[in-house]
């Protein structure tokens, strides 16, 4: 080491600090490229949130609207039964038959972009558990508000859990994103489960398929670069789905 140190001459230091201080700024100068890039790519996916509005409880024998508080598509929900409007101009209603918890959520859109597909499920924060119920639609308009709405049996009745939900998005460029509450955005990889219903969901379609004398709906297949981002994301202690 010293041996080194001694074969270079003095004249050659300002050299070696020169080359190292060019380096240096050279690090800094491509670290703040890259910075700028994820910012960009993330832009318009940071103006786009999702939070519950209204969520309001209901005993068996209720009466309740069907899509309220403007609503513009729901799910479908266990523990009540369809009431057909008796006149043409009335809303149709939902019975409940067990104790029933409708929530109320909004999907904000706050880029100058169309965003879309879109799915949405409802989270039970206190629990940190997500249900087992989701809505899938799209596009949603730039700069726009989009309502929908949860019905959900509540499973922790006389109680009332803390709901709030969690999002998955594709943005113009393609990308998809998740923002789970009101953590920051995380990029996540196409997945066929992005829009499609959960698991259980399929399932009870498929009995009701089968039930009816019809094949049911096969399966989303990923393909291999899906099944790795599913086994990378698992490796990093992440849900494997998005």
């Amino acid at each position: 080491m010293w041996d080194f140190i001694r074969e270079v001459g003095s004249g050659t230091w300002p050299d070696w600090i020169g080359a190292i201080g060019t380096s240096l700024a050279f690090m800094v100068a491509a670290g703040s490229y890259f910075q700028s890039v994820r910012m960009r790519k993330e832009s318009q996916a940071r103006l786009i949130y999702s939070r519950v509005i209204d969520t309001q409880h209901y005993e068996p024998g209720d009466l309740f609207e069907t899509l309220p508080g403007e609503a513009r598509i729901g799910n479908g929900a266990q523990g009540v039964s369809f009431v057909f409007p008796s006149e043409p101009d009335e809303p149709a209603h939902y019975l409940a038959t067990v104790p029933i918890m409708q929530l109320t959520a909004v999907i904000h859109n706050g880029s100058k972009e169309l965003i879309g597909p879109v799915k949405i499920q409802v989270v039970n924060t206190g629990a940190k558990s997500t249900y087992d119920s989701s809505l899938s639609f799209g596009p949603i308009e730039p700069e726009s508000d989009y309502r929908v709405s949860f019905v959900l049996p509540n499973d922790v009745h006389p109680g009332q859990p803390s709901l709030g939900t969690t999002l998955l998005f594709r943005d113009a460029s393609g990308q998809w994103w998740r923002r789970h509450l009101y953590e920051p955005i995380q990029a996540v990889h196409d997945d066929p489960e992005n829009t499609a219903p959960t698991r259980s969901e399929r399932a009870a379609y498929a009995r009701n398929a089968l039930l009816m004398g019809m094949e049911p709906t096969s399966e989303p297949a990923p393909s291999r670069r899906v099944r790795w981002h599913r086994f990378r994301r698992k490796l990093l202690g992440k849900s494997p789905l998005p």
